[in-house]
């Protein structure tokens, strides 16, 4: 409970995990209890590691079988001699620790029979108890001690080290073994009668106090529900089912659902099957909180069938509302749309509202202006302070209406964008309520998406400030995420609404509101795709939370999870065909018909402008009309949001390329159109817009023939993405830009742009495209002066210092190598496997005699893993100090430190600078590589190889190979340590 509290309170904690004794561990221990004058822990050797393997080290088990062998007199002490002596043999043959409960209760019922039935009721109470409760639950059994005497047996249990006494009278178990020992003596009926007198004798303790019985009540009901096999009373059921509800309602509110549906399961097993009609407002209670839980907890087959329950028993349709709404976001979170309108259009006709799913633009034209009559001059504090809306109806229809949120969006937006309209006048009409906040913040959707972004963030800051007075914080999470996925991404950097998504997510979390948490942590994943966000690591990112997803239960935010692995995969990873998203995560041809059939229209749009997007890195223009002609069919469904932004860019640019090849001036005048809204958003916010319109219209000036004005252009877009740190555009702008001077006859500006496209794209993970470039462009030697220019880069700023030798150019490691490599190291978990994978790897690849890795562990740096190819040898987990170290150059090891620098060096025995040092000088060391490994900004590890064979071993290659991984290795060594 401390810890839960201290969590609460956002304190850090750290938690340390207690391992078994090891063999040396156990040694000690038996030599310090056992030694004697004439006996050493050598002597004792033997034995303790016999004790070891029946042991394993459990320092329980170890202590009590001591213990039972010197009462079984295997071990004793010989008085005529002074020493210990044991029948190692027979010690051998013993099975003691196989059943340690076995064991265990042997010796508790050699003890006197009324501390046995002390322990008996205190066992049921649980590992903690007071003995006041004890003496009143047993006052009644014939065996039980008198309050005199209660004392003297309890010094018993104390003596035999079974209880620990506490403060106030309180008691503890020294072991939940020695309890559950204690706890199977009891016989069944037995132990069934403690509990319920336990929970009956709490319950008259604390029933007459709200707050206590509220602090108590899981003791309590825990208890009672022990022993209810022994309540036949109906007036006892019902009690016991109403605790049990309360109980429920406390572990629901705390997001324990599993425990709260088996009280709510309780409750209605002790209300029976005639409950509709003996007890009809706890029966409705109990099936709403189970339907809603089986939802929570992703059963939802189960959850379908309590609602059908409770709509066939209730009474009434406002009794039917909530399972109801709880059914409708059962269809929401399995992605069926389609079933969630029709349920709640259903739902709200019988409340006397008949809504079109597919209303026409007249109506909606109409609803608009009224809506903006009612609204008028009203200012926000206007809207605030509109009185209360208390029509229970109408109260019912905007609960149903709410629910439909998220399901009207993505497949009918249209009935959605009509709703915002009807509902605000409603409020307008009839006063604010509960629900008020999250149609106000609806309003600030549609104004976002009619462009009046600024109206648009009113709303949303309206809808904000009314959540307290409304107790509205149930919406929080869904406010917060809207206002950041239709608002913000038009004033701000999508880098701030990266972070903002996961904000919206953890919100989500605390406060239970499980879909709109999948949508924050699935958007700040894949809005990590277009900003400057590492692939790899976003790769590894995506995987490492795809458990986070699985325990929220909605389909619709893992399928988008999977487009966004699989997205990154045909990025890094190169293929057959890169520009179909179809692999290990994602099928796209499924998706795609499973997204028609359901009318999941987001994910149908964000499958196609991905699939857009990859078909520009990969020159796929063959592919471009039918990608943009399906795209465009659902183009409305991304209306306000960044995904219009993205697609319009994607668009424009496939348009360019399928008019230069056509002449069809209709894809050229959609590139026109397209750049008016591109112009309209980039002045609101030039970061994320201005580039991408920049480059469209470079493409538009190289179409026209207008070559001075298409280079400038092209050079805009590249320095704007460059400067707003946009990784995928700027790769993208350098490599049209490249393409354009081919076209003109310009081969050695090409090739230049072309190496700086094949840079960025490397620099950020996107190693399928830079292996495409290379077999594109082979004239260019991409990969060969990428990593020469790089070098080069890296030496003059002193990252790498050579000696008067210069650096050699050895074979390459291929990009597919890298890959590999790099996905051996994320996907190894425990630190000394990773460390041997990193050793086998980085030895084979750079040509390393003889390595180390030097781990940061709060600036003090250890020796963790060493590796010497002679002797095919590697060794980790050493946690050996480096301070005075014979094991490597320490002159060199602390530049490294100091600088965060790598050095390499030829020929180090001659190097000026680093020759004289003992350790080389002593070995004579020739080819030298000392790299650091950067995590965050901060040294995490170093990395140090040598080759004694010949000198120039590590060559610019070489080194480029270990700048390759170096990110990935940093990386995984620090997950490695969580």
């Amino acid at each position: 409970q401390l810890v839960e509290e201290l969590k609460k309170q956002e304190v850090e904690i750290s938690s340390i995990k207690v391992e078994n004794l090891k063999k040396e561990d156990v040694n000690n221990l038996v030599s310090d209890t056992l030694a004697t004058k004439k006996q050493t822990s050598f002597d004792f050797k033997a034995l303790s590691y016999l004790i070891f393997s029946k042991t394993q080290g459990n320092a329980f088990f170890t202590k009590q079988f001591i213990k039972t062998l010197y009462e079984k007199e295997l071990l004793i002490y010989n008085f005529d001699k002074g020493s210990w002596e044991w029948k190692i043999n027979e010690i051998e043959n013993q099975n003691i620790t196989n059943n340690v409960i076995e064991l265990l209760t042997g010796k508790i019922q050699k003890l006197p029979n009324k501390t046995l039935e002390i322990l008996k009721i205190a066992t049921c109470i649980g590992n903690n108890f007071n003995i006041k409760t004890v003496s009143a639950i047993g006052k009644n059994l014939a065996k039980f001690p008198l309050q005199e005497e209660l004392h003297s047996f309890i010094e018993t249990a104390i003596i035999e080290e079974i209880l620990i006494p506490l403060q106030n009278q309180n008691y503890k178990f020294v072991h939940d073994r020695i309890q559950q020992a204690v706890y199977n003596i009891i016989p069944e009926d037995e132990r069934n009668k403690f509990h319920l007198q336990t929970g009956s004798l709490l319950l008259k303790e604390y029933q007459n106090n709200e707050t206590d019985l509220n602090k108590y009540i899981f003791d309590i009901v825990n208890q009672i529900n022990y022993g209810l096999k022994l309540v036949s009373d109906e007036d006892k059921k019902k009690q016991f089912a109403e605790l049990n509800i309360l109980a429920g309602e406390k572990a629901k509110k705390s997001s324990a659902y599993s425990p709260a549906l088996n009280y709510f399961e309780t409750a209605k097993n002790l209300l029976g099957k005639k409950s509709w009609q003996t007890d009809y407002e706890l029966s409705l209670k109990t099936n709403e909180h189970i339907s809603d839980l089986f939802y929570l907890s992703g059963q939802y087959e189960k959850t379908k069938e309590i609602a059908n329950d409770v709509i066939e028993n209730a009474k009434t349709l406002l009794d039917k509302i909530n399972v109801y709404y709880t059914l409708i976001f059962s269809y929401r979170a399995q992605f069926k749309n389609i079933d969630a309108v029709e349920t709640g259009l259903d739902v709200i006709s019988q409340l006397g509202n008949k809504s079109d799913k597919h209303p026409g633009k007249i109506r909606f034209i109409l609803e608009f202006i009224r809506t903006r009559l009612a609204i008028g001059k009203k200012s926000s504090s206007d809207l605030a302070n509109l009185p209360v809306m208390t029509d229970k109806y109408k109260l019912a229809e905007f609960k149903i209406t709410e629910s439909l949120g998220s399901a009207t969006y993505n497949s009918y937006p249209k009935l959605y964008l009509l709703g915002i309209l009807i509902y605000n006048r409603i409020i307008i009409n009839n006063g604010n309520s509960f629900y008020s906040p999250i149609f106000y913040s609806a309003y600030g959707i549609l104004s976002a998406i009619m462009n009046k972004v600024d109206k648009g963030i009113e709303f949303f800051e309206l809808a904000q400030k009314i959540i307290p007075k409304y107790k509205a914080e149930h919406y929080s999470a869904r406010i917060h995420f809207s206002f950041n996925f239709f608002a913000l991404v038009w004033k701000k950097k999508i880098h701030e609404v990266v972070s903002k998504m996961y904000e919206s997510y953890k919100l989500g979390i605390e406060i239970g509101d499980l879909e709109f948490a999948a949508y924050g942590l699935m958007k700040y994943l894949h809005y990590s795709f277009y900003d400057n966000t590492n692939l790899l690591q976003l790769q590894q990112k995506a995987k490492e939370n795809v458990i986070a997803f699985e325990k929220l239960n909605q389909d619709f935010a893992f399928n988008f999870l999977n487009l966004t692995r699989q997205l990154c995969e045909n990025t890094i990873s190169p293929k057959d065909k890169p520009t179909v998203l179809t692999g290990e995560f994602f099928d796209e041809k499924i998706e795609l018909e499973k997204s028609i059939e359901s009318k999941n229209n987001h994910l149908y749009v964000t499958i196609l402008a991905s699939k857009l997007n990859l078909q520009l890195f990969f020159s796929d223009f063959n592919n471009l009309k039918n990608t943009i002609s399906n795209l465009e069919k659902q183009q409305e469904s991304a209306r306000g949001n960044y995904r219009l932004a993205l697609s319009n860019f994607y668009i424009s640019l496939a348009s360019i390329q399928i008019y230069a090849r056509e002449k069809d001036k209709k894809n050229l005048k959609k590139a026109l159109k397209n750049q008016k809204k591109m112009r309209f958003w980039a002045k609101n916010c030039s970061a994320n817009y201005q580039h991408k319109y920049d480059l469209v219209q470079a493409e538009i000036m190289r179409v026209k023939g207008r070559l001075n004005n298409a280079r400038d252009l092209y050079d805009k877009a590249i320095f704007a993405a460059k400067k707003e740190k946009f990784s995928g555009d700027e790769a993208m702008s350098w490599q049209f830009a490249s393409r354009f001077y081919l076209e003109t006859g310009k081969e050695q500006l090409a090739e230049i742009y072309m190496q700086n496209a094949y840079a960025c794209y490397h620099n950020w993970g996107a190693l399928a495209v830079c292996s495409y470039l290379e077999q594109e462009y082979p004239q260019f030697s991409l990969q060969k002066k990428q990593q020469t220019s790089q070098l080069e880069s890296i030496s003059s700023s002193s990252t790498i210092i050579s000696s008067s030798t210069t650096l050699t150019t050895g074979n390459a490691l291929d990009i597919g190598s890298v890959i590999k490599a790099s996905q051996a190291f994320s996907g190894e978990v425990k630190f000394d496997k990773l460390l041997k994978s990193i050793m086998e790897i980085v030895m084979e690849n750079a040509g390393a005699e003889y390595g180390l890795i030097i781990q940061n562990d709060e600036e003090k740096y250890h020796i963790e893993a060493e590796s010497r190819l002679k002797e095919n040898k590697i060794t980790v987990l050493q946690n050996e100090s480096i301070i005075n170290s014979d094991k490597l150059p320490q002159n060199i090891i602390k530049y490294v430190i100091r600088t965060q620098k790598a050095i390499a060096l030829d020929n180090a025995i001659k190097d000026e600078t680093y020759g004289k040092d003992d350790y080389i000088s002593k070995n004579k060391i020739k080819s030298l590589l000392c790299y650091p490994l950067m995590y965050k900004n901060r040294l995490s590890a170093i990395l140090y190889l040598e080759n004694n064979v010949s000198t120039g071993t590590f060559t610019i290659d070489r080194v480029e190979t270990i700048n390759m991984l170096s990110s990935q290795i940093a990386i995984s060594i620090e997950n490695a340590l969580l």
